[in-house]
């Protein structure tokens, strides 16, 4: 096993039985600031990725006792999310793509240049950080509906158990309580307990410089900023957090917060109990005032446009990593999506249905994420194997997306952009009934500027050859009523694609 050593960009698994070629990608990663750790065995390397947590994870195909591909099946089957670039001899690139299938994310030929690694590592770095905030965007909403359950009553009681309540159930709490200062002001009481413990705790009276919460006030600098204190308050109990609760700069209670695993809080829990925290303040106060909460719902809908502008940015994020790989398609997603908006408006599709195709038409060619560069680019026709692999991107995006608490049926128009009215179209030659019909409206936009743009294997053929395309296959390949209508918008509406397209347009 080769040392660890700490780092900022990311942390890489290498698994290459060719010791010096192990040896010689983990010190480049090492240099260029990544955290490796390299092995030649692959029963090893699965011990260990078992204990540990990797972003990337570099494995050579043929390797003796356990090939490559089933280390990369059973390193899946313990994180799913692992992003896996297999390192593979020119004899076995069909092995590699059928692994690419199976969850791999790319493949370098042997032999090649230790640089040439840094491109697909740089794309797969891209995906880490696009999953890293969308958990972050779902913690987010998910705090926004623990805010809406807490402030969705004005009575003080209600509240505090409300509060209570949604901590120990959302973060599978062992212990919840919150704790109001006495009149004298020199000790708390709990005013609110969940647990085993609940009957023992209600009532019960804790000076403030005494045990986890009474600590927990006296954490604050000279600006009174909340800091988070993470004890171990005795022998019997899980990790434990302890929030002073504040109130224009004065102390108003605590919160308390016991693991139930005795597994310490993860740093989305934490995150989400200190905007919880919050919301706690808020109670608080109105149990000083009995006012309405009207702030914290005006809060709340700050909180959630903040949430729906990170949305959009990570869409277009992730739209703009996709289109990076290939230079023939930069800008195609937003200008499908300008199309599409403008065919929805002139059907005058509902207002959801609308911002769902939008979406799903910034989104649509996200499972070409996973196709190999040359692929995309290849100027010549593709082969086989090759095409069915493009063909699989409606199904890799459609599994990109799944997750995604999308409020409109983004992945399944996604997953649907290729099929076709006559049931020819793929993955799943669906008849046109069985068609979403923003589903029909993204092909059409699709194949629109598919056509009239330059892709590698051929130039632009033009508008007139597209609209051609769609009008002589109207009914068989592409649904009646929306060529109709595209036809409206270029040959009587004067539509065009604009150079620059926003997300908002």
């Amino acid at each position: 096993m080769i040392q660890i050593y700490t780092a900022k960009l990311g942390r890489v698994m290498i698994i290459d039985d060719e010791l010096d070629l192990m040896t010689a990608l983990r010190d480049m990663l090492i240099g260029l600031g990544y955290e490796a750790l390299g092995f030649t065995s692959g029963d090893k390397a699965l011990e260990i990725f078992k204990e540990q947590k990797f972003d990337v994870v570099i494995i050579d195909l043929a390797m003796p006792e356990m090939d490559g591909a089933k280390l990369l099946k059973r390193i899946l089957a313990v994180d799913k999310d692992t992003i896996c670039i297999l390192l593979t001899g020119q004899s076995m690139v069909s092995t590699a793509a059928d692994c690419m299938k199976k969850g791999a994310f790319d493949y370098i030929i042997k032999p090649f240049k230790l640089n040439s690694l840094l491109l697909p590592l740089s794309h797969a770095m891209e995906i880490r950080n696009l999953r890293w905030e969308n958990q972050r965007l779902r913690e987010g909403l998910a705090f926004s509906d623990m805010s809406r359950e807490v402030s969705s009553d004005v009575e003080p009681d209600f509240i505090l158990n409300k509060l209570a309540d949604t901590v120990f159930e959302r973060f599978g709490a062992g212990e919840v309580s919150i704790l109001l200062p006495s009149e004298s002001g020199d000790e708390f009481y709990v005013a609110v307990a969940r647990g085993k413990n609940r009957q023992a705790l209600l009532g019960s009276h804790i000076p403030l410089n005494k045990a986890v919460a009474g600590m927990a006030p006296n954490q604050l600098d000279e600006t009174n900023n909340r800091r988070l204190r993470l004890v171990q308050p005795q022998a019997d109990a899980g990790p434990t957090i302890s929030l002073p609760l504040l109130s224009k700069g004065n102390l108003t209670g605590a919160l308390n917060v016991t693991s139930s695993d005795r597994k310490p809080f993860s740093p989305g829990q934490i995150r989400a109990l200190g905007m919880l925290a919050h919301t706690a303040e808020n109670a608080l106060e109105k149990a000083r005032l009995f006012i309405e909460n009207k702030q914290t719902k005006k809060e709340s809908q700050k909180n959630l446009q903040k949430l729906k502008i990170l949305l959009e940015e990570i869409i277009i994020a992730l739209s703009n990593t996709v289109e990076a790989r290939d230079q023939y398609i930069a800008g195609h997603q937003l200008r499908v999506a300008e199309l599409s908006s403008a065919i929805a408006r002139l059907m005058n599709l509902p207002e959801k249905q609308k911002e769902g195709l939008r979406i799903a038409s910034i989104l649509h060619d996200t499972g070409k994420i996973c196709i190999p560069s040359d692929i995309l680019a290849k100027p010549g026709v593709l082969n086989e194997n090759e095409f069915n692999l493009i063909k699989n991107h409606p199904l890799t995006g459609l599994d990109i997306l799944k997750n995604i608490s999308f409020i409109w049926p983004v992945s399944q128009i996604i997953l649907q952009h290729h099929e076709r009215v006559d049931g020819s179209g793929y993955p799943f030659n669906l008849p046109g009934e069985n068609i979403l019909k923003e589903a029909k409206i993204l092909s059409v936009a699709d194949v629109v500027e598919a056509m009239s743009a330059s892709r590698p294997y051929r130039p632009a053929l033009g508008i007139e050859a597209a609209l051609k395309e769609i009008s002589e296959k109207k009914g068989t390949l592409y649904d009646s009523e929306v060529v109709d209508v595209c036809l409206e918008l270029f040959q009587k509406k004067g539509f065009k694609f604009e150079l620059k397209v926003s997300l908002s347009s």
